[in-house]
């Protein structure tokens, strides 16, 4: 009956209507304009007034990204978006950036770092910032735009980005902004391979980071900076060779994304928390940590958070003898991911998939899968995992068919002992080192692969095998067919 007569109303007094309940929600009951800010914007946007109704709608997303409730905060802010044109040219840019702001975070917080349309609400958001020369939001954006490049596995720009944004931080003395600025620089750090660089950066986040006055910085950025900083340092350390540091760092990140209760930050501690026991080798317990992040991130919908606990769940199910349910877990894992828009880690999941592939026995396909990941590193620049991934390499070429029994097969550690040697990274440096020893124990020395071995191989394999670095072989390949 009320639907009834409230459709009998003509527009006009309609509109008349909804301006009254607003203006007297505004005047006695602030406690209803604070805790449902959308019940006001809706009676504006119904209404008729514009500015008003973006503002309303603009607090709303703000309050839903707060509350984790993206999918909520995407329709309320999109409601805001909707109703710019009824702005003028002067009002419209202000209230656009605003808008664009909050909607990249949501975006980023349902779709992926990497996904196109987070991509694009942040490029539109810059070039609001510099229309306007507004500096407060430029801080969010800037951050968005190296998130959506890093991820993506374009390591120059994210690099470009994360300088502009501490140089930008260090020019106004802003501590907030200094806080993430060095945490973004650190993460790069470590995707490039560069530790010791990392972990200064890390570990100067964490000396900035004030709990009282930064702990909101996840509804921000995504995830809070001191949980990213604290999971980021947990590689550093362990691929540096500080094994008991590391784990209290793991450890501390998961304690702190569950206190925040910020569902974002909880399963970016998950997730890293789960690459970190990849890493030691801790399947049961790499395990356990993808298990509780598929289950999250299934319960919250996030696809980026999804796919790469698939992978590592795949990992462990094939270390605990699971191996064919664990390789097709790891195959699902890589296209989910990539289809957020993703590229980073995208060697580390192709060398998990090539280490499986080898241990049953598919050493041919591993070897492609892995002579992939090292293209793709050649291509991003993403280099910390560059060196375990020569180290599969050599593995499996060691369990290619003997061309002569009388002559054992030669296999190299070098390059990936060379490579952690100078990256800093005494972990798998050592990893390196023992398969070496267990090389030699073997009666197999230091060197090669046979150029027998290699022309059974088909031709494309061949070709990749033959680009690989010159410590893999005992001496040139003698005849260009095996290219």
């Amino acid at each position: 009956m009320q639907d009834t007569a409230y459709a009998t109303l003509v527009r006009a007094k309609r509109q008349r209507l909804h301006v009254r309940i607003a203006a007297a929600l505004e005047h006695d009951f602030p406690e209803t304009v604070q805790a449902q800010p959308e019940l006001l914007a809706h009676h504006y946007m119904e209404g008729g007034l514009a500015e008003p109704a973006i503002d309303y709608w603009l607090r709303a997303g703000q309050r839903a990204i707060t509350r984790s409730a993206m999918a909520e905060a995407l329709a309320q802010l999109r409601n805001g978006l909707d109703l710019l044109a009824g702005l003028t040219e002067l009002d419209r840019p202000r209230r656009e950036l605003d808008l664009q702001v909050a909607l990249g975070v949501a975006l980023m917080a349902t779709q992926g770092w990497a996904a196109p349309k987070a991509g694009r609400a942040n490029a539109r958001a810059r070039e609001l910032c510099e229309q306007l020369g507004a500096t407060a939001q430029l801080w969010p954006v800037l951050y968005g735009q190296w998130v959506f490049h890093g991820v993506r596995g374009e390591h120059n720009a994210a690099r470009n980005v994360a300088d502009e944004f501490l140089r930008r931080a260090q020019e106004r003395h802003d501590t907030s902004a200094a806080v993430v600025a060095h945490r973004i620089c650190g993460t790069g750090a470590l995707w490039r391979g560069v530790l010791p660089a990392a972990c200064i950066h890390l570990e100067r986040t964490l000396a900035l980071y004030d709990r009282e006055q930064h702990h909101s910085l996840a509804s921000l950025y995504v995830q809070d900076p001191r949980v990213a900083a604290l999971s980021g340092l947990s590689w550093t350390l362990l691929a540096l060779g500080y094994p008991e540091q590391a784990r209290t760092r793991s450890r501390e990140a998961l304690d702190a994304a569950r206190e925040l209760a910020h569902l974002n930050t909880v399963a970016y501690a998950l997730l890293f928390a789960s690459f970190f026991e990849q890493y030691r080798l801790a399947w049961r317990e790499a395990k356990d940590r993808a298990e509780a992040l598929v289950e999250l991130s299934t319960e919250q919908g996030f696809p980026h958070f999804l796919a790469p606990a698939t992978v590592i769940r795949g990992w462990a199910l094939t270390q605990s003898g699971e191996a064919e349910t664990g390789l097709t877990q790891l195959r699902q894992g890589l296209p989910g991911w990539r289809a957020t828009g993703a590229g980073l880690y995208e060697p580390y999941f192709l060398g998990l998939q090539a280490e499986a592939n080898g241990c049953l026995g598919a050493v041919e396909q591993g070897l492609e899968i892995v002579a992939n990941a090292l293209d793709r590193v050649e291509e991003t620049g993403e280099g910390w995992f560059e060196a375990e991934l020569h180290r599969i390499m050599g593995e499996l070429m060691l369990q290619l068919p003997k061309p002569d029994p009388k002559s054992p097969r030669k296999h190299s550690s070098g390059m990936p002992l060379q490579r952690r040697r100078q990256q800093g990274a005494k972990l798998w440096e050592l990893r390196a080192a023992t398969h070496l020893a267990r090389v030699w124990r073997g009666q197999a020395r230091l060197t090669t692969c046979s150029p027998r071995c290699i022309v059974s191989l088909p031709r494309a394999l061949r070709h990749r095998i033959c680009r690989l670095p010159a410590q893999y072989f005992e001496r040139p390949l003698p005849d260009p067919k095996y290219r």
